[in-house]
């Protein structure tokens, strides 16, 4: 994890605090384990020790919305989950009753949230409703359940004015071969059960 952070650090921009980053500031060391325990908690515990006191500082830094103002009439509100948790989801089937009560009474001409790891577009009254989708570990629903693509996803915005707005969703391929590699190389918890998903749904 330190090696991503000081990738995105380098970047200069204002960083939206996830709901994995918030748990990387929890102190396992007094934190009462799950019972009984999941792979994904030991996988958290393992993160977090990785990362020093300035990296901890860091993430502390990160904020929960950012608001952007792109043209004279077009705003841009980021955040992870929903403007007002990073662990809430909005979906594509979300009823609009719900999606309302989730912005939170926040208001902009695009707003953008991650957390489901999944590409999605959206209106909601006179505003879209976008999720880029997920650079490291995108996942779609198959009839048998979720599945891991073998490629990264982002968004890119083009913004003329309200009436001028285009957004590209787009998806990059990599190197399973890589990625599992890298996964087999590290003394993470568990990292055989990731790597036999990625090998399982990767060689179908």
């Amino acid at each position: 994890p330190r090696e991503t952070l000081a990738r995105i650090l380098a970047l200069n921009c204002p960083i939206i605090m996830g709901n994995t980053d918030e748990r990387m500031l929890t102190d396992y060391r007094t934190a009462t384990p799950p019972s009984p325990m999941r792979p994904g908690y030991e996988q958290d515990v393992w993160s977090a020790a990785q990362l020093t006191e300035n990296d901890r500082q860091a993430i502390r830094a990160f904020v929960p919305t950012v608001h952007l103002t792109l043209t004279d009439d077009v705003t841009l509100l980021a955040f992870h989950g929903s403007p007002r948790h990073n662990n809430e989801f909005i979906g594509a089937s979300l009823s609009d009753e719900a999606l309302g009560e989730r912005l939170g009474g926040f208001q902009a001409t695009i707003m953008a949230g991650g957390h489901s790891h999944e590409q999605m577009l959206r209106r909601f009254g006179d505003t879209l409703v976008i999720n880029p989708g997920s650079i490291g570990a995108p996942f779609t629903i198959a009839d048998h359940g979720p599945r891991r693509p073998a490629w990264a996803e982002y968004a890119v915005l083009d913004v003329q004015s309200s009436t001028r707005i285009t957004i590209d969703f787009r998806r990059t391929p990599f190197d399973v071969e890589q990625h599992i590699w890298a996964y087999a190389q590290s003394d993470m918890p568990h990292k055989q059960l990731w790597i036999q998903e990625w090998l399982d749904q990767n060689n179908e």
